[in-house]
């Protein structure tokens, strides 16, 4: 798909991906997006230490387990994660609070394959049991950082052993990163990177996505323009794809209530439907004519026979279908489902959406009630890798 992309997203409870968005329009994916500097951790609440000194955790591994033992904010944790990629270990860092986003990470890393690494293989890098890890004494191995925790004071990590910490750790001081980059996933409350309100993270469902290929395939091609020079160039290429059915599931998901669906107007397969069981009736065929009546004033419905072959099965070609009670064998019968109806254009009332009259409808024509589609169907651009 190329390095550089556009997503078009439409926000869904359901949906499949997360969007990290402000107000001030910013708007990504969560795999990709970046937030302002955070708050700092609260204030070192002891002495720091010249080094850092170990203490006894007993069955404490987890950040928040550990925080309430120590009597710390998690924020004042080091949370150290061990990936195995298809290269080589990884030891990745963010500060207790936050969560590894292994998309960045394997980004940062150029690697295709990328997955945490074993209880087995993290005793085998760190010397220590799976939950106790930390980046004090860490060799031969290439460790990650991110920005945040480089810019701690003072922190407590893992101490590569069993049911021990270290407190009064210090970046820089008691252990460098071979790579400092932004590591960490954007949270709900994040600064927003542009203006720095706090960010919010919504579900979406990715309607259509664009890249931008470059000149990879251009050159390999030799796709080329000249310039106003005369210059050969291979041209920028790109691509882009529309989710057809995404876009469907999506309107579903935006315009519904406890009745069913509310198609919005541009992907209504039809407008109304105008079903009468018995049009051979001039009750039942006043009625429904009465009804069908207000959508144009300057046209009169015209009928033909549907394929049932009954006398009494007729259609409004531009207006909506009818069933009917065949002669022959006293059933419903209906023509194949048709294409949406023109619009008139005469007509100014008709509402936004409405919901079809329910197929195989046994009494009287049914009243057609407008509904008002539900609000925020804009389709929100998102950026990602």
């Amino acid at each position: 798909g190329g390095s550089e992309s556009h997503e078009f997203m439409v926000l869904a409870e359901t949906g499949e991906d997360a969007v990290a968005a402000c107000t001030c329009g910013y708007g990504a994916n969560v795999e990709k997006a970046s937030t302002g500097r955070l708050a700092p951790p609260p204030d070192w609440p002891v002495a720091l230490p010249s080094r850092p000194e170990p203490v006894h955790t007993p069955g404490q591994s987890a950040v928040a387990d550990v925080a309430a033992f120590l009597k710390l904010d998690p924020s004042h944790f080091i949370k150290t994660m061990i990936f195995e990629s298809d290269q080589e270990y990884v030891v990745a860092l963010v500060r207790g609070d936050d969560e590894v986003n292994e998309i960045k990470l394997r980004n940062a890393l150029g690697c295709t394959h990328l997955q945490l690494a074993s209880e087995t293989k993290v005793e085998q890098v760190s010397g220590g049991a799976m939950g106790y890890s930390g980046p004090v004494g860490l060799k031969g191995v290439r460790i990650v950082a991110d920005p945040e925790v480089m810019a701690m004071p003072a922190a407590a990590t893992g101490a590569n052993r069993g049911d021990y910490h270290l407190v009064g750790v210090v970046p820089g001081r008691d252990f460098g990163a071979d790579l400092v980059t932004a590591i960490r996933t954007a949270r709900i409350g994040d600064p927003c990177p542009r203006c720095g309100t706090p960010l919010d993270v919504k579900r979406g469902i990715e309607v259509g996505h664009i890249f931008k290929l470059g000149t990879k395939y251009s050159t390999a091609m030799q796709c080329n323009f000249l310039d106003a020079q005369g210059g050969i160039n291979p041209m920028i290429m790109g691509c882009y794809g529309l989710g057809i059915g995404r876009t469907v599931a999506a309107a579903v998901e935006q315009n519904h209530d406890e009745s069913g669906i509310i198609w919005p107007r541009p992907l209504a397969p039809f407008e109304a439907e105008i079903i009468a069981l018995n049009p051979d009736d001039p009750t039942v065929r006043a009625t429904a004519e009465q009804v069908c009546g207000p959508a144009s004033s300057s046209t009169t419905p015209t009928w033909s026979a549907s394929r049932c072959g009954s006398s009494s099965a007729r259609r409004a070609p531009s207006r909506g279908w009818w069933s009917c009670r065949c002669a022959a064998t006293r059933s419903s019968c209906r023509p194949p489902s048709p294409r949406a109806p023109r619009r008139s254009a005469s007509c100014s009332t008709r509402p936004e959406s409405v919901r079809p009259a329910p197929i195989g409808h046994h009494g009287s024509p049914p009243h057609l009630t407008p509904v008002t589609p539900r609000s925020g169907t804009t389709t929100r651009s998102a950026s990602t890798a």
